[in-house]
């Protein structure tokens, strides 16, 4: 069975791909920013704290042992090998690790700058990739060290990593994106041709030839590799997308007060699927299979 996950207002939800949205058994009690799913883990961050679910949401455990008391605003997840990783723009923005075996939590600044400001994590090639508002890191040894990763990306604020078959993806806040191909060589551009200049690029989907953005101005799609790009934005009541996903029958995109909306054509219309969502201020759109 494929399950989609949502994290809403005050709880987590789930959908069959031919179902109505349900609610999970929690968390609750405040807002879930973020879902991620490895394998039978499921993990949710809400406002200030961590949370694991082992059967599909169906019972939750608190993870939050380490983390500071007063904690808000955790933006980013991954997991890499046996640990996992958050980055928070609370707290001076700081980059926490813990175990997968305790989940004990400790904070992980080495070659960090105070106030940089996690925006997005990402695996590529066996390192773990940070992006803040003041640049990209790179770790080659599980977050005990940070090195600088920005040739190519001199001044530019970068929102959104994504790996993609053996290339690194960075969305911008300059509507540009760029590539990783290998760290000696650097960012490149990808998209010769441009979105708008002042629109966000919170997330990338790949799906098939297709590579789709989700942005501030609602989302674009593009078919040659960024040489030309097609506005998608048909049915959506909201133009600002922070997340998206798909499976093998519709893409899905989030990120606004209108809930969530899905498209059968590769965005060219979309429709509401809210059915059974009592909240519709989604933050985020996660899958899982078994």
């Amino acid at each position: 069975m494929r399950a989609f996950f949502l994290g809403c207002c005050l709880l987590g939800l789930q959908i069959t791909t031919f179902g109505q949205w349900i609610p999970t058994n929690g968390p609750y009690g405040g807002g879930v920013m973020l879902l991620s799913a490895y394998g039978n883990d499921l993990y949710t961050a809400t406002n200030d704290k961590m949370y694991l679910s082992t059967d599909t949401g169906s019972n939750w455990s608190c993870i939050s042992s380490g983390l500071p008391d007063v904690l808000n605003r955790i933006m980013t997840m991954v997991r890499l090998d046996t640990f996992l990783f958050i980055g928070t723009q609370d707290m001076d923005g700081l980059v926490f690790r813990a175990g997968t075996g305790t989940y004990q939590w400790t904070i992980m600044q080495n070659g960090l700058h105070i106030h940089d400001f996690p925006t997005s994590m990402e695996i590529f090639g066996g390192d773990i990739y940070l992006a803040t508002i003041y640049g990209v890191y790179r770790s080659e040894n599980a977050g005990e060290l940070w090195n600088s990763m920005n040739t190519g990306l001199a001044g530019i604020t970068c929102l959104v990593l994504q790996a993609h078959d053996d290339r690194l993806y960075a969305g911008t806040d300059q509507g540009s994106i760029f590539y990783l191909d290998d760290p000696v060589v650097g960012w490149l551009p990808f998209n010769t041709a441009p979105l708008p200049s002042n629109c966000d690029i919170f997330c990338l989907c790949f799906r098939d030839s297709l590579l789709f953005a989700g942005t501030s101005k609602g989302v674009f799609r593009t078919a040659d590799g960024g040489c030309s790009w097609d506005t998608c934005n048909t049915g959506l009541t909201y133009t600002y997308v922070v997340n998206m996903a798909w499976d093998s029958m519709y893409l899905y995109a989030t990120g606004g007060w209108d809930g969530v909306f899905r498209s059968a054509d590769n965005g060219n219309n979309w429709e509401p699927v809210n059915t059974g969502l009592p909240y519709r201020p989604v933050n985020t759109i996660d899958r899982e299979y078994n």
